[in-house]
C-alpha cells in the first residue's frame, strides 16, 4: 500500500490557506479536502501508464516473449522451406504434435529443442518477469502453444493476455478510488474509470481533535508501489502542491484563471 501527502508546512501555501479560510469563511476540514483531492487528481494524472493503448500494445509484446505460437514456428520455416512449412502447419493442426515436432527440430533454427505444449495459464510468463515486472527484451520462449489459433482473441493466451491489458491503468485507478471517497471526480479518463474496485484504494478522514487533522491516502493497487520512485513521488507531489497555491491564488483574486 502506497500512501502520499501533501506539504501544508510550507510557510507561502500555508498562509495562502489561511487566508482562504478568512475570506471564504472555510474551515481547516474543507480545506485539507480541497488538498487532498488535489493530491489524489495529481496522482492520477501523472503516474504511469500516460498512453494506455501504448501500455496494452506493451504487455502483449512482454507475454509474447515468453511463449513461442505455431503461427511463428510456420513462418519461421516457410522462410527457408514452404512445404516444411505447410506439413508442419497440418499435422500440428490435425493434433500429430510428435510429427509436428520432429519438422519444427528439423527446419526452424528459432524454435529447435521447444516443445508444444498446452498453455499454462501463464506460469511461463510469471516466471520469466523481472523485479520491475517485465520479462526481457532478450528473452526466448519457452515453448510452443498447442493451439493453432496462436495468440488470437479465442485463444486461451490471446485471452490471459486480454486480461493482463484490462488492468492497464489500474494504478491510476488506486488514486481515482481515494479521490472518490473525498467526493466528486471529474476529468477522469474511460480507460481508467472503466475499472472497477472497492479496495482499489481509500482515503481516511482524522479530524478528530484539534492538534493534528489531517486526511490520509491510500493507493491499495498490490504494485501500487513498485510502479514509481521516491523522486518520482515527489514530483507528483510537488507539481499538487503547485495546483493547490494556483488554487487558492485564483480564489483570492491574486491570479487570473486561464
Amino acid at each position: 500500500m502506497l500512501q502520499v501527502s501533501i506539504n501544508l508546512d510550507d510557510s507561502g501555501l500555508r498562509n495562502l490557506m489561511a487566508q482562504w479560510m478568512v475570506k471564504k469563511s472555510k474551515s481547516i476540514e474543507e480545506g485539507l479536502l480541497i488538498a487532498s483531492r488535489t493530491l489524489c487528481k495529481a496522482f492520477m494524472d501523472l503516474s504511469l501508464p500516460r498512453d494506455n493503448l501504448k501500455m496494452e500494445r506493451r504487455v502483449a509484446a512482454d507475454i509474447n516473449r515468453a511463449y513461442a505460437t505455431a503461427s511463428e514456428v510456420f513462418l519461421d520455416i516457410r522462410a527457408r522451406d514452404p512445404g516444411g512449412a505447410e506439413a508442419f502447419w497440418y499435422f500440428n493442426k490435425i493434433g500429430k504434435y510428435a510429427t509436428a515436432q520432429k519438422i519444427m527440430d528439423a527446419h526452424a533454427s528459432i524454435y529447435q529443442g521447444l516443445k508444444i505444449d498446452p498453455f499454462d495459464d501463464g506460469a511461463t510468463h510469471k516466471t520469466a518477469r523481472g523485479s520491475r515486472g517485465h520479462v526481457s527484451q532478450n528473452a526466448k520462449p519457452t515453448f510452443v502453444v498447442k493451439d493453432t489459433r496462436g495468440s488470437g482473441k479465442t485463444s486461451k493466451l490471446g485471452r490471459y493476455i486480454a486480461d493482463k491489458q484490462a488492468n492497464v491503468g489500474m494504478v491510476k485507478a488506486g488514486w481515482l478510488a481515494a479521490w472518490r471517497d473525498l467526493g466528486r471526480v471529474r476529468d477522469v479518463p474511460q480507460w481508467v474509470r472503466r475499472i472497477k474496485g472497492d479496495t482499489l484504494g481509500s482515503s481516511e478522514k482524522q479530524f478528530t481533535g484539534q492538534a493534528s487533522k489531517r486526511i490520509l491516502i491510500h493507493n491499495a493497487v498490490r504494485h501500487a508501489d513498485e510502479a514509481m520512485d521516491f523522486r518520482q513521488q515527489s514530483s507528483i507531489e510537488d507539481v499538487a502542491a503547485d495546483r493547490l497555491a494556483r488554487f487558492f491564488k485564483i480564489q483570492l483574486g491574486l491570479l487570473q484563471p486561464k
